[in-house]
């Protein structure tokens, strides 16, 4: 495991073709992840799993214009899926498995 501290995400979104990524098993550690608006062109594919310190999530406008699935499941300190998903009008699968009731109840949009 890497148990990264830092956001993951601004190194991994400067890889052009990445079509998919997999966080899980604590692989990031620290609390606040951002997805930035030139970030994830050609992801398709994001499952975010078991990443037990992550609270906040940010997903600028424009970010991840291709994202067809994205998984979120045992996150339990995250506090609501990003406002900046709605933008994302690619998006053919959302699930959110093994959230806290309080996370599925504010994740109505």
């Amino acid at each position: 495991m890497s148990k990264i501290m830092e956001d993951p995400m601004k190194t991994l979104e400067m890889f052009p073709n990445l079509q998919k990524l997999s966080l899980s098993w604590d692989a990031f550690v620290g609390t606040e992840m951002r997805c930035t608006s030139s970030g994830f062109r050609q992801l398709r594919s994001l499952h975010l799993s078991m990443l037990t310190n992550l609270e906040k999530w940010w997903i600028d406008d424009g970010a991840m214009p291709n994202l067809l699935d994205l998984e979120i499941s045992n996150c339990s300190k995250l506090e609501m899926i990003p406002n900046g998903l709605r933008s994302i009008t690619t998006l053919k699968q959302l699930k959110i498995l093994s959230m806290p009731g309080e996370f599925e109840g504010r994740s109505k949009w």
